[in-house]
């Protein structure tokens, strides 16, 4: 299956969103922001993704881990990454990635794999 590099960014802040679209672009990805675990898990259904970057923790209790075990399951070849505050990663479900907040485009382009 050919893949783009289109990211589906899922950050329900309205600073960081953005911020994490134009580090993707300077990479060379296409990219779609979403603010919540429902609505993500809509454009996982909906559209292929060649890379999804989630927030662990989404606004109205959603869960960035639900997103990205939808991801893995729907989309298995899609690069799937969760960022978080958190200096520790939480259990992850297989094959997906953790990059802690604050992070550099270099961080970035090396856990994407274009750095």
């Amino acid at each position: 299956m050919k893949r783009d590099n289109s990211a589906l960014i899922v950050e329900d802040s309205p600073i960081l969103g953005p911020m994490i679209a134009d580090m993707l672009e300077i990479l060379g990805h296409d990219t779609t922001i979403v603010e919540g675990e429902q609505e993500a898990i809509a454009n996982i259904r909906d559209r292929e993704f060649s890379l999804l970057i989630c927030d662990i923790k989404l606004g109205e209790g959603g869960s960035g881990l639900a997103v990205a075990a939808e991801a893995r399951k729907r989309q298995p070849e899609a690069r799937v990454i969760v960022v978080s505050g958190n200096d520790e990663p939480p259990d992850l479900p297989g094959g997906v990635s953790y990059l802690a907040k604050p992070f550099t485009l270099k961080q970035l382009g090396l856990v994407v794999g274009m750095g």
